[in-house]
């Protein structure tokens, strides 16, 4: 993206500061933005609401097993529980922190909507890569939201060969820069241009087949995925900026969330198993 000095790109500032003092540890934020509000309010200074998302790493919320949640899309609160889980490793915890933010900044589990498991979204928003990554240019465990826009997808006519179309402005050339693909928890050789190897068997077959990417039992036909990249909302829902700064575009929008705190469903759910 451009910004007003002429660079390009986004920078992410994380502030790891007002550790929660143990009189006020909580093991299970229970009601979630209940509890979120009572440490909200006793560490987090008002000033910064204009400026800053407020991010709370725990263990629990809810008595559930979640990985996280997001105080609705776009929003400016998000709780990452992978506390639990003594083994959760460095990239699970960074890519916790990035699937939530990615809520707080405007984007769905399938980007513009709810459909995860789309085969065809290539983001750190779809579950197959929340935990891992991509392998984008050779480098493996790249944390990234989607780059590349990917053709509508149908379940019951996957096709190997042909695997994943391109639309405009995204080449092939983009998107065979991406590997590292998984479909059904299962990470797959090849990369997103062609000859994709989407049951995970090692060979490329020439005939169309159906897969429930999704799990849910329908072939479905998924529409073409975004590039996440151009559809960032950075208001927070219409709580962060600060007008008096002078920006040249107002913040509002008509509607505060375009999912409600209160609809948002639990994030990914890990193995109950691995709590300490």
């Amino acid at each position: 993206m451009s910004n007003p000095d002429g660079s390009t790109g986004v920078s992410l500032h994380l502030v790891v500061d007002q550790q929660i003092a143990a009189v006020d540890a909580d093991p299970d934020l229970n009601p979630v933005w209940k509890d979120f509000d009572k440490l909200k309010s006793k560490y987090f200074a008002a000033s910064r609401g204009p400026f800053f998302h407020y991010m709370v790493i725990a263990n629990h919320y809810n008595g559930d097993y979640s990985s996280g949640i997001s105080r609705g899309i776009p929003a400016h609160d998000l709780v990452v529980t992978l506390g639990y889980a003594g083994d959760s490793t460095a990239l699970e915890l960074a890519g916790t922190i990035m699937h939530e933010l990615g809520h707080n900044i405007g984007l769905r589990h399938g980007g513009t909507d709810d459909a995860n498991y789309k085969p065809n979204y290539l983001s750190i928003m779809n579950y197959e890569y929340q935990f891992y990554g991509f392998t984008i240019g050779g480098v493996a465990n790249v944390l990234d939201y989607s780059r590349v826009r990917v053709a509508s997808f149908n379940e019951a006519t996957t096709n190997e060969v042909a695997a994943f179309a391109p639309v405009a402005p995204a080449r092939e050339a983009d998107r065979a820069r991406i590997s590292g693909l998984r479909f059904n928890e299962v990470q797959v050789i090849g990369n997103a241009s062609n000859n994709v190897d989407f049951n995970g068997d090692e060979d490329i077959s020439t005939a169309s087949y159906s897969r429930d990417f999704n799990r849910n039992g329908v072939a479905d036909v998924f529409p073409a995925s975004q590039n996440d990249w151009t559809a960032l909302l950075y208001d927070g829902g219409g709580q962060i900026g600060d007008p008096a700064l002078g920006f040249l575009q107002s913040l509002n929008r008509e509607e505060l969330f375009l999912v409600a705190p209160d609809e948002m469903e639990p994030c990914l759910t890990v193995d109950p198993s691995r709590a300490r």
